[in-house]
């Protein structure tokens, strides 16, 4: 009974890539979402309350406020009164683990049907190098069926719930003109977290073209030919507005999007590390010290000991290192036993340059 756009969600490939999403860059925020959202409502203009439920108030919001966003449920919104739209809701499991590393991942996918669960995630992966390193927790997600009163967690969008929700957006546009309803609940539709920034814009645009009286009626391909013909429309009005809020929309679209690129340090194309350009050069190195198992034996003193390092392994030309504790790294000893040079990504990784060699050093460190 799924919709034939969900296979589109799940990428089918015949080659060794795990990776769920196929975009060139992906992430999340250093700290997680909850701090974004803490500092987007950090102003004295800004009243949060919380424990309070919507519907409690319904009534005298919508009269008291002349717009609101509302990122619930569209049906509840209208008490039902055309019928129940249907969700997937989700349980899960929490534990605490005396292990540092329960699986590695930060989440591991299990599509066979034996496993009841859909995934497991340990939190401490999502920044590397942060938690209790020994200690760990993990959650585990098992799928549910939803009922009312349940967490509505996704729209399952077949046809029958598709129909019904187009009914209740209309229903909206005739009855609530002064609600703005979005999210996974509110447009009854599936979001990943990089469409969010999208779909709040363009609401902001149409809510902004609705305060203007700005209409504009397409027919077939929402398209240039479109936009010529809607001026002929009986219902249209300004559509040349449109074109002013086009030009403000790619300013803001550019201004903000610049702001966070170059704040967050987001890698997009042309603003990649010149990781050709380093490699190329790495791979000319050498070492001139050729009794690697005494170059090895002063860098794994140098590195803590036995005490301090967790894990060794090697690229083309580095030493991948996991320590304990940071600050017992001595560098200066480090490039004194002849690498080329010490890079930390986080505070209990560390990158050792040593040039081609690298595999000769690596395995007389694992033999100490």
């Amino acid at each position: 009974e799924l919709p034939a756009f969900i296979i589109r969600r799940l990428p089918v490939r015949l080659v060794y890539d795990n990776n769920y999403f196929n975009d060139t860059y992906q992430g999340i925020p250093i700290g997680g979402y909850t701090q974004i959202v803490e500092k987007m409502l950090a102003s004295d203009l800004i009243d949060v309350e919380t424990g309070v439920d919507f519907f409690d108030k319904k009534d005298e919001y919508l009269k008291d406020y002349p717009k609101i966003v509302f990122t619930g449920m569209i049906d509840q919104f209208f008490d039902y009164q055309l019928g129940e739209l249907q969700y997937r809701s989700l349980r899960f499991e929490t534990e605490e683990k005396n292990i540092g590393n329960y699986q590695g991942n930060a989440v591991i996918n299990y599509t066979d049907a034996e496993t009841p669960y859909t995934r497991i995630i340990e939190h401490k992966h999502f920044e590397f190098g942060k938690g209790d390193k020994d200690k760990t927790v993990i959650t585990r997600e098992y799928p549910a069926d939803w009922h009312r009163g349940d967490e509505p967690y996704y729209p399952i969008n077949n046809q029958r719930n598709n129909e019904l929700y187009k009914q209740y957006a209309k229903l909206a546009s005739e009855q609530a003109n002064n609600v703005i309803f979005g999210g996974r609940l509110g447009q009854y539709r599936y979001y990943n977290m990089d469409q969010v920034l999208h779909a709040a814009l363009t609401a902001v645009s149409v809510a902004v073209a609705a305060m203007l009286h700005t209409t504009a009626g397409f027919s077939f391909s929402a398209g240039l030919v479109d936009y010529v013909l809607s001026f002929n429309m009986p219902l249209a009005n300004n559509p040349w507005m449109l074109l002013i809020m086009g030009v403000v929309f790619f300013v803001i679209y550019y201004v903000l999007f610049r702001i966070l690129i170059v704040k967050f340090n987001l890698k997009t194309p042309g603003r990649e590390d010149d990781d050709d350009e380093v490699a190329k050069k790495e791979a000319g190195l050498t070492l001139k010290n050729t009794n690697f198992a005494e170059v090895a034996k002063a860098i794994y003193v140098a590195l803590g000991g036995k005490d301090n390092v967790v894990s060794i392994d090697n690229c083309t030309t580095r030493l991948r290192i996991e320590v304990k504790d940071s600050s017992a790294i001595d560098e200066k000893a480090i490039k004194a036993a002849g690498a080329h040079g010490v890079i930390r990504p986080s505070k209990t990784a560390v990158q050792v340059i040593i040039g081609t060699q690298v595999e000769f050093v690596a395995d007389e460190m694992k033999a100490l």
